[in-house]
């Protein structure tokens, strides 16, 4: 069974925090309440000021975690977004949004991780980057 954790955007301070991440001596946390996903920052009042993303349960060429958000390039140095859609994650493909492959198709030497559609979107091209912060 792979390792269930999580990530998050702080929409308002620009930040990523990672699982255990400790910020200004609060500790971020995302878990289950109630049977939703909540997110929890001391210093905020909504969930809606972060963007949780999921591990996947795979880790890149390099032994890097892979996340929902998560920009990689495949071994035919294409760009691809990790998103989760229908119960799978899959590789979008931002020259060719309607493309899509199973991230589970990729062994991890084939996938390298170039950063993330939050802090690096100047990676992404045109109407995509747009659409997608």
């Amino acid at each position: 069974m792979r390792e269930i954790k999580f990530r998050a955007w702080d929409k308002q301070e620009k930040e990523m925090f990672m699982p255990d991440t400790e910020n200004n001596n609060e500790i971020f946390f995302a878990g289950f309440v109630n049977g939703v996903l909540r997110c929890s920052e001391s210093q905020y009042d909504e969930d809606d000021d972060f963007i949780l993303m999921q591990y996947t349960g795979l880790k890149d060429k390099n032994g890097k975690d892979i996340y929902e958000g998560d920009l990689v390039n495949n071994e035919d140095n294409e760009t691809a977004v990790i998103i989760y859609e229908t119960g799978s994650f899959l590789l979008q493909y931002p020259d060719s949004p309607l493309d899509f492959d199973s991230l589970f198709d990729f062994q991890d030497d084939r996938l390298e991780i170039i950063g993330n559609i939050y802090q690096n979107p100047e990676l992404l091209e045109g109407e995509y980057a747009r659409d997608q912060v």
